[in-house]
């Protein structure tokens, strides 16, 4: 008899980001099974164990939250969440959730039931294509993270496949990425920065293929006449890249049904297989040379009289063809109503006569699964295994022709599906995007809780949330969680207990209902300080609570800071001397706190420096990247102190907020809002009147500059006559004025190769001397010009040097931000 805590039983998914391609195909099948055998569904979404960044450290503690007290059984995403760790480690860290069943995808674990594929032979299988069928001798590899065992498998079907056909391994060809784009993008330019020739390049998984294809177009390689590429797992963005993609395809939707199948057959008791592994499937496009294909026939008028005999072999075969069939679409036959034996009824129909039946039939299919972009794109696998079929009966040449020309319609309308569904899916994306820009702005400026939870009011409905549950953590050794904010069918919560362990993630009502529910649950983190919990129905677009989480968890912080300000302003009353001091070194610590760690951008060698005065005035920079460059911003908040600190700390979380939900704003349209937000804050809710300087530029790697907003001039310092170039900037000053949309345009500046661009604060060029006379723009040029030829780190200290010796003792931050612009590599500059 199946234990149940709840009147229903529910299951867990650990996952460690909720976007991936890989992860959504896991959890889109996890979550239709869990539907169809009437399972609530609890997905963790942490970051990768051992995840080598702190902040993505902290989010891991989500999965020391599921346990016995929540959910029945767990299904660990071990090909996602265990890339930095061995088997050994990821058995350790399952063994935590003690006697609850469990299963583990991808990574083969003693003792607890293990999913995989077949990923040794997968690889050796693609690397054989690429060796027979496209003569390829040289061939490079990207490979997954040290100490993976699905990494490892995989680069091991590469070793074998090159030792079956005679051919040596060259360590020199092999490079390591992460499994994300960037990696593979990095590595192919290691391989081609260092010479190495090759004619394949098989990389370990389809992300960093995609990095690996924008590397080589960007080289002006020419993919596959000068290089072939391959990746594994057929992730959607595989199919619409340019070139397709040529790949192993995992079969994620079996995966995530038979882990929920295994799952409840520990519940009811019975054994289960210590290892499944399922076959893998390899996938011929483009990339490789080869491609699917729809024959195009010459219309003609279709012959008088059914088709006989296509139509005796439907109903001769009908079971083998319905297996066919479904073996090319990755979801069960009851998710789309038994689609196979519908489309054969309608094929049927049309072979005996009814002209436009199959389409018809095939139309309201993929109609049925518009939702799925995925799964509409795997009918063209359908219809080419009907079309194999039915190609060797004999059949008159008039009927054959038909025959042709009803497959190659269907390619059509496959087609035509598969657009309308990405369409719709970006239609949903960009919708959610719009939605979520209003949200950074509303949560951003909540200052108080009770803010907060109004904010939420509007927001949670305008994204399509129906169900959430916040839970802020009690104690230091987050053990008890107190209730703060639930939200269910369009209105508040409220429970008879609010304060409750850790392990129960919300409050008992909440989840104890008679409806089946499917919720995110997610670590609402400041950096990396743990703050609580977020529970979020999967009701909306995945972007949604992703986004959600990090908002929420930045506007609890600024919460607290608001009421750090409201205390610490109480108490100088009592203690002014005291209490500035005290105020200056939270200011201080805030100021340098979020400045960035790592600033990079491509063709951009960047240094920058903050030096905080005894009392602080709210310096602020930073460099956020873009796809195509970056975006700098540089500024200066009026006053000093806490509140000066509070109020850079809103510039920066809204920027980088607005940025992360559309990285190509332009500056001007992100001073305009970022000062509609601050206005309401700083005027209205704080009751203040200080304002701010700000300068945002948008960096483009073909050295293009577009910038926006009031601060000090730019300063380019030009390799060409080795003179510094001064650049005003117009603008006005950010929460002075409730709208300056109209007051703020963008400008626009180029870099040439070797030029410097300066960015500062007043700190350098209003540092005063004991005379009376200020440092001024024209000392800190000659400062630049004389300093140009060196490093840009040099540049900055030297800067900021000059100022401070020029003001003993500095009365201001000093800010400096200096950057070299070399244009990046393209294939015209190779060949020269």
């Amino acid at each position: 008899m199946r234990r149940r805590l709840q009147k229903r039983t529910s299951i867990a998914l650990l996952l460690d980001y909720l976007g991936g391609d890989y992860q959504l195909g896991l959890l889109q099948a996890v979550e239709e099974s869990a539907a169809e055998h009437d399972l609530n569904l609890l997905v963790a979404v942490g970051r990768a164990l051992e995840a080598p960044n702190p902040v993505d450290a902290a989010q891991n503690e989500i999965y020391a939250r599921v346990g016995s007290d929540s959910v029945d059984g767990v299904i660990a995403g071990s090909g996602c969440i265990g890339i930095h760790v061995n088997t050994d480690a990821l058995t350790q860290f399952l063994g935590r959730f003690g006697s609850l069943a469990k299963c583990s995808i991808s990574a083969e674990l003693h003792g607890i039931p293990s999913l995989g594929v077949s990923n040794r032979r997968g690889m050796r299988a693609m690397v054989d294509h690429v060796i027979v069928t496209h003569g390829c001798r040289r061939i490079a590899y990207i490979r997954g993270p040290m100490g993976g065992d699905e990494a490892q498998a995989r680069f091991e079907g590469y070793v074998d496949a090159l030792a079956s056909h005679g051919i040596a391994l060259d360590p020199h060809l092999v490079e390591a990425g992460d499994f994300w784009i960037q990696s593979g993008a990095e590595a192919t330019r290691r391989l081609l920065d260092r010479g190495e020739k090759f004619d394949a390049l098989v990389v370990a998984n389809d992300y960093m293929a995609l990095g690996a294809i924008e590397v080589l177009h960007d080289r002006g390689v020419r993919i596959p006449q000068e290089v072939v590429v391959t990746g594994f797992d057929d992730v959607p963005s595989a199919r619409i890249a340019y070139p397709s993609l040529s790949t192993v395809r995992q079969p994620l939707s079996r995966l995530g049904r038979l882990a929920v199948e295994t799952i409840l057959r520990q519940l009811d008791g019975q054994a289960v297989p210590d290892r499944v592994e399922l076959d893998v499937d390899l996938v011929a496009r483009q990339s490789c040379g080869c491609a699917y294909r729809a024959r195009e026939t010459a219309s003609a008028s279709p012959p008088p009289g059914p088709l006989r005999a296509a139509r005796d072999e439907v109903d001769a075969n009908a079971v083998a063809l319905c297996d066919a069939m479904t073996h090319c679409v990755p979801i069960a036959p009851a998710a789309l109503d038994g689609w196979a034996d519908r489309m054969l009824e309608g094929l049927r129909r049309e072979l005996a006569g009814s002209r436009g039946e199959f389409l018809i039939e095939l139309e309201h299919v993929l109609d049925a699964a518009q939702p799925r972009a995925d799964v509409i794109y795997q009918f063209n696998a359908v219809i080419g295994a009907l079309r194999s079929h039915f190609r060797d009966i004999p059949l008159d040449p008039r009927h054959a022709r038909t025959l042709d020309d009803l497959w190659h319609s269907a390619v059509l309308v496959v087609g035509a599906a598969s657009n309308r569904s990405q369409m719709r899916t970006a239609f949903d994306s960009e919708h959610a995007q719009d939605v979520l820009r209003g949200s950074v702005e509303r949560l951003a400026t909540a200052l108080t809780h009770p803010a907060l939870t109004d904010s939420l009011r509007e927001v949670l409905p305008a994204v399509s949330i129906r169900s959430a549950a916040i839970s802020l953590y009690e104690d230091a050794a987050r053990q008890q969680l107190r209730a703060f904010f639930a939200w269910a069918d369009g209105k508040d919560q409220g429970f008879a207990t609010n304060v409750f362990p850790s392990s129960r993630v919300a409050p008992d009502e909440f989840l104890q209902t008679e409806r089946r529910w499917s919720y995110f649950l997610m670590p609402l983190t400041f950096g990396s300080e743990h703050l609580g919990l977020a529970l979020f129905d999967m009701a909306t677009h995945v972007s949604v609570p992703r986004m959600l989480r990090e908002q929420i968890g930045a506007a609890l912080k600024g919460a607290a800071l608001h009421q750090a300000v409201v205390q610490q302003t109480a108490l100088r009353q009592r203690a002014e001397r005291d209490q500035l001091h005290k105020e200056m070194q939270i200011a201080q610590r805030i100021q340098t706190a979020i400045l960035p760690i790592d600033i990079s951008a491509d063709g951009l060698e960047l240094a920058a420096l903050m030096l905080p005065a005894a009392e602080v005035g709210g310096d602020y920079y930073d460099v956020l990247p873009t796809e195509r460059g970056c975006l700098i911003g540089i500024g200066d908040v009026t006053g000093h102190g806490l509140l000066a600190g509070l109020v850079m700390l809103m510039i920066q979380g809204i920027v980088a907020g607005m940025v992360a939900v559309d990285a190509e704003a332009a500056p001007s349209k992100l001073i305009a809002a970022l000062n509609r937000a601050l206005f309401e804050n700083v005027r209205h809710r704080l009751n203040r009147e200080e304002h701010a300087t700000l300068l945002l530029v948008r960096y483009d790697r073909d050295g293009s500059l577009v910038f926006a907003g009031h601060h000090e001039e730019i300063i380019l310092c030009r390799a060409r006559t080795a003179r510094c170039e001064r650049i005003r900037t117009e603008g006005f000053w950010l929460a002075a004025a409730p709208d300056i949309g109209g007051l703020t345009t963008d400008s626009r500046a180029r870099l040439e190769s070797g030029d410097l661009i300066v960015l500062y604060t007043d700190g350098v060029v209003e540092a005063m001397s004991a005379h009376g006379e200020v440092f001024g723009v024209e000392r800190l040029c000659a400062v630049i010009e004389s300093h140009r030829m060196r490093p840009v780190k040099e540049i900055c200290a030297a800067v900021a040097h000059a100022a401070r010796e020029w003001s003993p003792p500095q009365a201001d931050d000093i800010s400096v931000l200096v950057g070299r612009y070399t244009p990046p590599l393209t294939p015209d500059s190779l060949r020269a």
